[in-house]
């Protein structure tokens, strides 16, 4: 499955140097409907402790998260979870057991940088979740110092092909979050039936919510501001079994997850 990231960083002062570093990580934490519920939430903190993940099931048994960076939020409660061809994974689901954390480190080169030698580092941390019926979904979440990101996996293998009809993901910004935004174009469309090809004009500056201005979504990556914290959505790690996204509006504040096959967006939020 596809990994989701997001990077975060903060307005620079004067005359000072800043950059965003890849993001391989998510950073979520509990936000204050899911602490007035009473609802348990799994906690961990990035390496070096500006992030906390607190990822947790509401009541209804339906995966949530927030957001938070240096104690502010960047993300209200938002979505997670999948509806596969055989089984609900958005609802309704019981978590296994208390997660682990795991450190992971990637030393790595790469010459086409402004840095060329670079050492990552982040938390791991892997939620199991299952149905009523017994199906099985992974969850995992990985926070840097400067980043997150989450991934979908199905443990169980069998000799079955399944589809996915649709994925609840979704980002919940905070009402006065601005966005840097371009549009998709209709599939199919345009010179030779080659859209889309990405080439349209970014809508800048604009409030999170914002409509398409063709009616086909956003695509990645998306550039968003909050206050003084930048927030940078892509995604990342496609395999060859399941198809790339976009971003779908799905309220004055929210964006969710939407995929296309030929014309017809098959992905959206719950309502």
């Amino acid at each position: 499955m596809q990994k989701f990231s997001l990077n975060f960083t903060r307005d620079a002062p004067k005359h000072s140097h800043w950059f965003s570093g890849f993001i391989a990580a998510l950073i979520i934490c509990i936000g204050s409907l899911a602490a007035a519920s009473g609802i348990k939430a799994n906690s961990v903190a990035s390496p070096n402790g500006r992030f906390k993940i607190n990822f947790y099931l509401t009541v209804e048994g339906a995966p949530r998260y927030t957001i938070e960076l240096d104690g502010k939020t960047v993300l209200l409660e938002s979505q997670l979870g999948l509806v596969r061809d055989d089984a609900d994974f958005s609802a309704n689901l019981k978590l296994l057991s208390a997660p682990k954390t795991e450190r992971v480190r990637d030393p790595y080169e790469i010459l086409s940088a402004k840095r060329r030698v670079n050492n990552y580092l982040a938390n791991r941390v892997v939620f199991h979740l299952r149905t009523v019926a017994g199906k099985k979904l992974d969850i995992i979440f990985q926070v840097s110092d400067d980043g997150a990101a989450f991934r979908y996996f199905f443990p169980e293998t069998d000799d079955t092909k399944h589809r996915l009809s649709e994925e609840v993901s979704s980002f919940h910004f905070m009402p006065e979050t601005r966005a840097w935004l371009q549009p998709m174009a209709k599939a199919r469309t345009g010179w030779k039936n080659s859209q889309p090809s990405y080439e349209e004009y970014y809508e800048k500056d604009v409030p999170v919510g914002t409509p398409s201005t063709i009616g086909a979504g956003w695509v990645y990556p998306a550039l968003f501001r909050s206050g003084d914290v930048w927030v940078l959505l892509s995604e990342t790690g496609i395999s060859r079994n399941y198809c790339g996204t976009r971003l779908q509006h799905e309220s004055i504040l929210m964006l969710c997850i939407a995929s296309m096959v030929h014309r017809k967006m098959i992905g959206q939020c719950n309502r």
